[in-house]
């Protein structure tokens, strides 16, 4: 994990600095935390504010890890895990469920937080990496307690729980995204400045790279790590998120198999090999990065449609290289030499 860090920070460091006109670098502050790295960068005539940024950001994330981290016993998520019918939340933990809901409905499930018994079984999340592959009965039995729609809420005793015993969730998918746009809200209005905020490669823009340059950031290469396969301009005020088969990954007689599970089936996700997302907050980039790769490229025009503030480019797991753009996420990528005559336009959307 620290080695896959210092890979994407190293790239948004290249990518900011290679203006024509030499201007100071920006100033930066990484740590660990939610399991994963975290940084704040400022634009260079904004350094002054940078102690500030960093321990605000380093709260708001200390906040949402100590709500909703399944890692937690004390966690309002473990305890609505561990609940045998519904309790009473918190009204931010409330508010990470019901988009936890949007996202899960308007993806068909793609992106779907119950399967976390299937990603434990699969060796991810605190589980133990099985030596074989899972039985098949064992996926069968922990598939009939998934499914989002039996998740349920109640607006009026601020409760929420499970209408089947048997679930639990883990928020691992949207809750980085949702950290992230606490923060950026935050500091954004408390005491605004040029900032990029990173959790885990969930990223969130204000302002400019420079006074006459927007940030620009490294799209990962998935076969190669090392590579990008170009770079993004991302407006103030916009975020990105990555979803990749080389992110998290166990060996099982000596194949790899990712982190995202598909819920159609119970098996990691085959097919896709990386999925990059730019929207207008961190936590919908979030959510659509995990649906999208589950989705695949053929099903991607459709879900897009869904989240019209949403850009995606996606990656085939097939050689040679595939990159497949949506229109908005066109007019803001810049493909590496090497790979421009390996980038196709997403089809649009028609609804029959």
């Amino acid at each position: 994990m620290k080695f896959q860090a210092a890979i994407t920070l190293s790239i948004i460091t290249v990518i900011i600095s290679g203006c024509r006109k030499p201007t100071p670098p920006p100033v930066e502050k990484t740590w660990l935390t939610m399991g994963t790295f975290a940084s704040v960068t400022l634009r260079s005539d904004d350094a002054e504010k940078i102690e500030r940024y960093h321990t605000e950001a380093a709260r708001c994330f200390d906040e949402i890890n100590q709500t909703l981290s399944v890692y937690r016993p004390d966690s309002e998520i473990t305890q609505l895990n561990n609940a045998t019918g519904m309790i009473s939340v918190s009204e931010q933990t409330f508010q990470m469920l019901e988009k936890t809901i949007h996202y899960s409905k308007i993806s068909g499930g793609a992106f779907d937080p119950t399967l976390f018994p299937l990603i434990r079984l699969w060796g991810f999340s605190g589980g133990t990496t099985p030596t074989n592959l899972p039985e098949v009965e064992a996926i069968s039995k922990l598939r009939s307690n998934t499914g989002y729609q039996h998740m349920k809420l109640n607006p009026v005793s601020h409760t929420a729980g499970f209408d089947q015993p048997g679930m639990s969730i883990d928020l691992g998918g949207i809750a980085k995204g949702f950290a992230v746009d606490l923060a950026y809200d935050h500091l954004t209005s408390s005491l605004p400045a040029n900032t990029l905020i990173n959790l885990g490669g969930n990223i969130r823009c204000h302002g400019m790279a420079t006074p006459d340059r927007p940030w620009r950031i490294g799209v990962r290469h998935p076969f190669d790590t090392s590579k990008t396969l170009g770079a993004l301009s991302i407006a103030s005020g916009m975020s990105l998120a990555t979803s990749g088969n080389y992110e998290r990954f166990v060996y099982i007689k000596e194949k790899s198999y990712a982190h995202i599970i598909d819920p159609r089936t119970g098996y990691p996700v085959k097919g896709m090999a990386g999925v990059t997302v730019l929207s207008t907050t961190a936590i919908e980039a979030d959510a659509m990065s995990t649906a999208l790769f589950v989705a695949g490229v053929e099903n991607a025009p459709a879900l897009l449609a869904e989240c019209p503030n949403t850009q995606a480019l996606l990656v085939p797991d097939k050689n040679p290289i595939e990159i497949w753009v949506s229109e908005g996420f066109q007019t803001v990528f810049t493909p590496h030499p090497e790979y421009a005559d390996s980038v196709h336009l997403l089809d649009p959307y028609i609804e029959l």
